[in-house]
């Protein structure tokens, strides 16, 4: 598991046998500046394995749940669902430090090869009935539609982190997602916002 890795990689190194000290990296050194005093060291652990400790209670809490509430990981950009109904459309989070910056999308698989040529284009897609405008943009072979309006963005995310399901329709297409797994998710998100670019 990812977060267990970089959470226990962090703590060896704040924690680390002096001998380790002249050959730690940049990856090391980056968690260290993060929590240079003994009470900043011991204020980051305690956040670090308060953030671990809410995820793996989330996890547990949700072990039984249909894996299709389950957010993928999704190489360096974020995560991904998939719809229950095998549609086309799916659900992104694109990320950078955590779950404060979590931006939620909707995804469409395409060849690489157009979606690499495709420009970046406007589609009207409707969330639970209500209209919305989402700008696209070619990513990693797949188009993220993200709402072109800041409203519009805080109602799909608090739309998502509020509902137990959500139904998408557009692009001649229609989708429902189950999202039981949001709980684990933002756990999730917030463990990786302690961890520091390099070490992850």
């Amino acid at each position: 598991m990812r977060i267990v890795s970089a959470c226990a990689s962090m703590l060896l190194i704040i924690f680390g046998s002096p001998d380790a000290a002249s050959g730690r990296n940049s990856a090391d050194r980056a968690v260290l500046q993060r929590a240079s005093s003994s009470a900043e060291k011991q204020a980051y652990v305690s956040e670090l394995t308060d953030a671990l400790d809410r995820y793996e209670r989330e996890v547990a809490a949700h072990k039984n749940d249909d894996p299709a509430s389950i957010w993928l990981a999704w190489a360096t950009y974020g995560y991904r669902l998939h719809a229950t109904n095998g549609s086309s459309l799916t659900l992104l989070v694109l990320r950078k430090y955590g779950s404060r910056d979590a931006v939620f999308a909707i995804g469409r698989e395409e060849p690489k090869a157009v979606c690499a040529s495709s420009f970046a284009d406007r589609r009207t897609y409707a969330v639970e009935g209500e209209s919305m405008v989402f700008d696209g943009q070619c990513i990693d072979g797949v188009l993220a539609y993200v709402p072109h309006a800041i409203p519009d963005r805080l109602r799909l995310k608090t739309l998502i982190e509020n509902r137990r399901s959500i139904g998408i329709s557009g692009d001649h297409a229609a989708a429902r997602f189950d999202l039981a797994g949001v709980p684990v998710l933002r756990a999730k998100l917030d463990a990786e916002a302690l961890v520091p670019a390099e070490v992850k």
